[in-house]
């Protein structure tokens, strides 16, 4: 039941978030800057969910933004691959992001609901 109180909060705080984001889009940069604490609560979720309720499927979206984050640092700085990575920037830094941001939030509804479902189920049972 932890969990399922976990995934409450955590699917609220996105939906928040993301349609805050939704609101201030067509104010370009004020969308971007709201994809950072998005970006941020995502993670901080990811970790919980993953060292503390055990859930295998928020794995691969851990892994993903480490990986996503190391790239960003070593090609973001001067070097080899600083001049590649002005070409793909607004790919890498905003899209990509938002995908996997936007996959992680679906995740998070789907398993919400089935936990939602499965307690209504559990309590009809015994009524």
């Amino acid at each position: 039941m932890k969990e399922l109180t976990f995934l409450r909060t955590d699917y609220r705080i996105q939906s928040i978030i993301g349609i805050m984001g939704l609101l201030f889009t067509p104010f370009y940069f004020l969308g971007i800057f709201l994809l950072l604490p998005f970006g941020i609560w995502q993670v901080i979720s990811s970790v919980i969910m993953v060292y503390g309720y055990r859930n295998k499927k928020r794995v691969i979206h851990l892994v993903v933004s480490i990986i996503w984050f190391c790239f960003y640092m070593l090609f973001s700085e001067k070097g080899i691959g600083a001049a590649i990575f002005s070409e793909f920037q607004f790919l890498y830094v905003i899209v990509l992001p938002l995908c996997i941001g936007i996959c992680y939030y679906v995740l998070t509804k789907r398993e919400y609901k089935a936990l939602k479902e499965k307690e209504l189920a559990i309590k009809n049972e015994y009524v």
